[in-house]
């Protein structure tokens, strides 16, 4: 089973290709080796040449050794490395191919263990071969757009040069793991790293080892499990992932390789082969398919291809030396296209590195597996170059064609045959066209005299490639110039003066010049990174960035250099503000507007920030003109101002808005930070609709009486002066401002939280919050749903009056209701000297209080009252009970009839008309008077219990250390002791 860490230190005694097998999303739930063992054999290993030499050159020469039969002499020579011993030995044996091409090495020396391997590459020098270099620098090309799938080991995505992490926002978008069937193709088997190498030569960024197209995404198929053993029906299940998710990322799938190879050296594919049908859809949907050659050419002795590469629908890939030769152990034939492959130094995870924990490591390897990504990563630059100059129907065979056209021919001495090498930089060339305009100034393309409107399109071939052009100045005044852009081309413009001199430049799409009528000018474009298209559209402020229709947009940190052109359509029929807002100290800016016809129909030229308001229809086209310079300007245009008859309708974005109104005789309101003013003479009535979005609005009243009504997303204020309605806003903030003010709350259709204390108030439910604050009396209704209302208290005395019906909080300055809430709860927090009342239902409730809280319930409702001084209880119809709870310290308790008081330090309790009362002794030395009424009472006493029953009534009392039990004049009364009492009593009146 493969951990999710990577393996430790790890001895490679060879360096072949290697491959990792991998199972279909769908497949067996078995796992790692339990895989392996239900599979059986595995189709093919990991297989790659190690680029020391010692190493390296051993593998080989034992492989061709075994060719001149079992001579146990070459075989020795072989294994210690010592290549002089080993030819002279292999002469002895005839003129074998072998011989010679060994022979053709450089000399290392008589011990070749001891020595470094000279052909160390890097995949710059690589470059250089290629032409990779040259290509990048002339025409910028890295593969931008385009996603390559390395069907492998598995990739080590949090390696720096690969983008250093997993998913949508990284270089490797996605995966999969086919050999442990999850979503974490990591490159973290115990004979791994393979994967990770392949990637790099495809697309690594580091400087000193970047890959041949390091702009492109990757995506990871692990199909080798972690001894390094693969499956082909885990391939297979890769490149039917490969057919399914081809346009599931941001850039299409356009490429795969495959640096896998099993047991086979022919020129067709075998009749055991199974992934035929997969390579063959593939390639019919356009993607370019890599495979490696093979690294067994000593052992078959013949040209032939290992399998995949022998399929007809994929592109074989054979190694080359570092001195541009067929590398000896890479497989051949004649279709091929060689890549450089031997000694390659390119990413690999951290296990296979320094160990330090950071994936930074770079290796070098050798094989077809390194020269098949080359040739992937190649493919990607051709295929980028036919989209820069307008191919279509791009796919495997057209790349392939020009790969095979432009490539080197390279004699192989082996087998006396010539192969062909890739030229990236001549198969390029053959697709780019000439340059489409002149290169000088004298040589400049004219586009006549600019009045209203001229385009033109060109292409920036290469990264040195100047276009020039000339024109008139029709008219005076700011010409723009606005360009969209190809592929990952930045534009460069200047101004071109005498000499060929350049008078200014600016980068970017958007670019403007001021120009008087009749004179002529001369321009100049080129790139500062990348190649492509450009489409230019010029004319008087058409370098303006459209921003098509606007409600309200905010234009942040705007760049200003001379001028800068905006264009934009109305959206509604009122008022149209633009606002251009600046710090002065970083330089002057002007604003100007013009009508669609570019004529100046305002202008603002103060000394401080600038605003334009404009009376404008629905669909007008505007241009917007800053002129200065400063790097910091905010642009903020409004048009959410309209107006129907004496109404003023502000209506909101799709955003979230942020809106804002304070009344009086003269109402101002800002909207999204756009500020305005109307006299309640001209304008008194205003309708705020929040639309769409996470919209709040805060409502300022004036000093004189106002009356506001609060429903659900929606407010109502009303003045003598002026009304405004809010509607469809999630938060509404209305502060009264003074005066003898009313603000009434209606509740939704779900649960809803009402809270008021004595300077605010606010009703909540799903979708909307609404806040009141300085109001004098403030009420709430509730009517549907499970609602709760909560009351909190002023510093001065309040009152607390809660019914079934209603529930008010009233103090100095204020009045606070709200009706038919379900639980209604009020709070003494502030100080004072506040009181509670309490009030039952026409049924039976239940009203249980302490110093600390009181509590009326009944079946459908609930009223609790906390921290008060004075608590009253009343009861009426029903069977009603009260429990009365003292507090730590001492207290005294009376009870007569139906009316009952427990008084103590900083507090007292009332109950009025209840059929029980029942007080509890907790703590302290606490007394309990039980007084009877003028008519017979029965008392009972038992242990902690006192009780005294007469008509209509129960006083009992608990707990308590004394007892006074006072009887009528008038009647006679009864006293019974049913067992020893645990309080003392003290006995008046008639007791019998």
């Amino acid at each position: 089973m493969r951990k999710d860490h990577a393996r430790r230190n790890q001895f490679r005694s060879s360096l072949f290709e290697t491959l990792e097998p991998r199972s279909m999303m769908s497949a067996s739930p078995l796992d790692g080796e339990d895989v392996a063992n239900a599979l059986g054999e595995p189709d093919f290993r990991l297989d790659y040449l190690v680029a020391d030499v010692a190493t390296s050159r051993t593998a080989s020469f034992v492989e061709s050794a075994k060719f001149f039969g079992s001579n146990s002499l070459l075989i020795e020579h072989a294994r210690a490395g010592r290549a002089d011993l080993f030819i002279e030995s292999a002469k002895s044996f005839g003129t074998s191919p072998f011989a010679a091409h060994y022979s053709a090495y450089p000399s290392f020396g008589p011990n070749l263990a001891s020595q470094n391997y000279a052909y160390q590459e890097s995949l710059t020098r690589a470059h250089g071969q290629t032409g990779v270099t040259a290509i990048r620098d002339q025409y910028g090309f890295i593969g931008t757009g385009q996603t390559v799938v390395v069907i492998d080991s598995g990739i080590a995505f949090s390696h720096a040069a690969l983008g250093g992490g997993y998913g949508s926002n990284y270089r490797v978008v996605g995966g999969w793991d086919f050999a442990e069937n999850d979503a974490n193709p990591f490159d973290d088997g115990p004979a791994g790293s393979h994967g990770t190498h392949v990637a790099g030569i495809v697309g690594s960024s580091n400087a000193s080892n970047s890959g041949v197209a390091p702009g492109v995404d990757l995506v990871a198929l692990r199909v080798f499990n972690d001894s390094g053993a693969g499956y082909f029906s885990w391939v297979e299940s890769a490149l039917q992932w490969v057919h399914q998710n081809r346009h599931s990322f941001e850039n299409d799938i356009t490429t795969v390789n495959l640096s896998i190879g099993s047991v086979w050296n022919g020129s067709t594919a075998p009749n055991w082969s199974q992934i035929e049908d997969e390579l063959a859809l593939l390639e019919s949907e356009g993607i370019f398919i890599s495979v490696a050659a093979g690294n067994s050419y000593a052992v078959y002795n013949a040209p032939g291809l290992s399998y995949p590469a022998s399929s007809s629908y994929v592109v074989p890939v054979s190694a080359l030396d570092p001195n541009g030769t067929i590398a000896a152990y890479s497989q051949r034939l004649n279709r091929v296209i060689a890549a450089p492959g031997t000694s390659i130094q390119s990413t690999v995870p951290d296990y296979a590195g320094n160990l330090n924990g950071i994936n930074d490591d770079f290796a070098t390897f050798s094989g077809t597996s390194m020269a098949s990504p080359y040739v992937a990563g190649a493919a990607v630059l051709i295929r980028e170059a036919m989209t820069f100059v307008g191919m279509t129907g791009i796919n495997q065979d057209r790349i392939y064609e020009v790969m095979w056209d432009t490539a080197d021919l390279v004699y192989d001495v082996v087998t006396q045959q010539s192969y062909r090498a890739l030229n990236v930089h001549r198969a390029i060339e053959s697709l780019m066209p000439n340059d489409d305009y002149g290169s000088t100034a004298a040589t400049a393309h004219s586009l006549g005299t600019i009045s209203a409107l001229a385009s033109f399109n060109g292409r920036i071939e290469e990264t040195g490639d100047l276009d020039y052009f000339t024109f008139t100045a029709g008219s005076t005044g700011a010409l723009g110039f606005s360009a969209t852009t190809t592929q990952n081309l930045a534009l460069r413009w200047s101004v071109i003066g005498a000499g060929d001199t350049v008078v200014s430049s600016t980068d970017g799409n958007n670019f403007s010049m001021n120009v008087v009528a009749g004179q002529s000018y001369t321009i100049r474009l080129q790139t500062t990174i990348g190649t492509g298209g450009y489409s230019v559209t010029a004319g008087m402020g058409l370098n303006a960035a459209a921003l098509g229709a606007v409600d309200f947009r905010l234009l942040t940190d705007q760049s200003v250099d001379t001028d800068q052109w905006y264009s934009l359509t109305t959206t509604r029929t009122g008022r149209l503000t633009v606002e251009a807002l600046f710090a002065q100290a970083d330089g002057n800016i002007d604003l100007r507007v013009y009508n669609s016809a570019k004529q100046l129909v305002a202008s603002s030229a103060t000394s401080g920030n600038e605003r334009i308001d404009l009376v404008v229809n629905t669909g007008q086209q505007y241009y917007v003109q800053l002129v200065g310079t400063n790097d910091d300007v905010d642009l903020r245009i409004t048009n959410l101002l309209g107006q129907s008859g004496a109404t003023l309708v502000i209506v909101g974005t799709a955003g979230d808005d942020v809106y804002s109104f304070s009344g009086g005789l003269t109402n101002r309101f800002t909207l999204n930070g756009t500020e305005y003013e109307f006299a309640s003479s001209a304008i008194g009535d205003y309708l705020f609709y929040g639309s769409s979005g996470n919209d709040s609005i805060t409502l300022e009243g004036s000093a004189d009486p106002e009356k506001l009504y609060m429903a659900p997303n929606a407010a109502t204020l009303l003045s003598e002066h002026y009304r405004v309605n809010a509607v469809q806003f999630e938060t509404i903030l209305v502060d009264a401002n003074g005066g003898t003010d009313t603000v009434i709350f209606r509740d939704s259709q779900g649960n809803d939280a009402f809270f008021a204390s004595s300077d605010y108030a606010t009703m909540s439910g799903t979708g909307y919050t609404n806040i009141a604050s300085g109001f004098a009396r403030v009420e709430a209704y509730a009517s549907f749903g499970f609602d709760v209302a909560s009351f909190h208290d002023s510093v001065g005395n309040d009152s607390l009056i809660a019914t079934p019906a209603y529930t008010a909080m009233i103090g100095p300055g204020y009045y606070n209701i709200g009706f038919g809430f379900d639980s209604a709860q009020g709070e003494s927090i502030h100080g004072g000297l506040d009181s509670a009342a309490l009030f039952d239902s026409a049924g039976n409730d239940l009203f249980s209080v302490s110093p600390e809280a009181a509590l009326m319930r009944g079946t459908t409702y609930a009223l609790v009252a906390s921290n008060f001084t004075y608590y009253y209880g009343f009861a009426s119809t029903g069977w009603d009970m009260a429990y009365i709870f003292d507090s730590a310290g001492d207290d005294i308790y009376t009870a007569q009839g139906n009316t009952a008081k427990l008084i103590g330090a900083g507090y007292q309790i009332h109950s009025t008309a209840f059929d029980l009362a029942v007080a509890y002794s907790r703590d302290g030395n606490d007394i309990a008077n039980l007084n009877d009424t003028s008519g017979s009472a029965i008392f009972e006493g038992e242990g902690e219990w006192a009780k005294l029953n007469g008509y209509g009534y129960y006083d009992w009392a608990h707990g308590f250390g004394e007892v006074n039990l006072n009887g009528s004049q008038t009647a006679t009364s009864t006293l019974v002791r049913r067992t020893a009492l645990e309080y003392v009593l003290s006995v008046t009146g008639n007791w019998r």
